[in-house]
């Protein structure tokens, strides 16, 4: 059997009733390329493909920029993309813009393939998350995240308003608390929380950084936190995260 393997990642899609300033998209090109691109560039399981999804309201910008030559960016969804695809499977890996793979996260999905005639799912519910102003990674467990993959057989790809009832959704109905979904390592994303979260800018909240004090008292409430920088160096080495990054 065939499979194209593919990450999807959302980049700048035109969201209901908002949409981020200009600088926002110009700052996350940088962003992209320094941590999630990076991370994916250096996985040790390569034979996928990178779909970035844009959208109308910031084409100019997107349009034009310089992207790496892996990333194929679309303003459809990828509709005409998936008309052209040929294999007997597909299997679609959603990533944010600003989030991080663990090298060997792509080779775990590969080795947990689930193959039949209807939407399958895995998933990873226990992820890292760095907040990165603040010094210290956490982990954290999401039953329903938005940190899955979808192996859909041609009959559901090739139709396109079946893949989007089945493929594009809410997190929390994308199979995540099926019995059928197939939960992979746990820590293996690493969810990067920063400044300028898309979540943060459009609720305009800023974020707060934390005196030692704070740090101290988040790693008693929280057992799974770690402080110390040299252990987050050693685990975000596996991101592909450069120690100049981490504060």
């Amino acid at each position: 059997m065939s499979i194209t393997f593919i990450v999807e990642i959302f980049f700048s899609i035109d969201r209901l009733n908002y949409t981020p300033p200009p600088q926002w998209i110009k700052s996350r090109f940088k962003f992209f390329e320094d941590f999630t691109l990076r991370s994916l560039l250096n996985q040790e399981f390569q034979n996928f493909r990178i779909f970035l999804h844009c959208g109308e309201r910031h084409k100019n910008l997107t349009l034009k920029y310089s992207w790496h030559e892996r990333v194929e960016v679309f303003y459809d969804l990828g509709k005409e993309k998936y008309n052209e695809i040929n294999t007997d499977y597909v299997s679609i890996t959603r990533l944010d813009s600003d989030d991080l793979f663990h090298k060997d996260a792509m080779a775990d999905i590969k080795n947990n393939i689930i193959l039949s005639e209807k939407r399958e799912c895995l998933t990873f519910r226990t992820v890292l998350e760095w907040h990165m102003c603040n010094r210290y990674l956490r982990a954290r467990y999401n039953e329903a995240g938005p940190f899955f993959t979808h192996i859909l057989p041609k009959s559901i790809y090739k139709n396109w308003n079946l893949l989007k009832r089945q493929h594009f959704g809410q997190h929390a109905r994308m199979g995540g608390r099926l019995p059928t979904t197939r939960e992979l390592s746990s820590r293996k994303v690493c969810v990067v929380k920063h400044g300028e979260n898309i979540s943060r800018i459009r609720r305009d909240r800023r974020l707060h950084i934390f005196d030692e004090d704070e740090r101290q008292l988040r790693a008693s409430k929280d057992k799974t936190a770690i402080l110390d920088r040299d252990k987050i160096i050693a685990i975000l080495k596996d991101f592909s995260v450069e120690e100049k990054f981490i504060k």
